[in-house]
């Protein structure tokens, strides 16, 4: 069984996250040779201050 965590500044609305599930679910079933029903998925989001890039916090 795949799980997938998604870490995402948060932002991303319920339709997009929803593509984005749909498009990877796609994807692995295809190239993994699952079924959907075995793919989860698990979306974070975080605020972007809460992030550091190359030692620097972000805005």
């Amino acid at each position: 069984m795949p799980v997938i965590e998604i870490k995402l500044w948060e932002g991303r609305t319920r339709d997009q996250k929803a593509e984005m599930a749909k498009r990877i679910t796609d994807t692995v079933v295809e190239v993994g040779k699952t079924s959907p029903e075995h793919v989860h998925i698990i979306f974070s989001d975080h605020a972007k201050s809460d992030w550091a890039i190359a030692g620097k916090l972000q805005d």
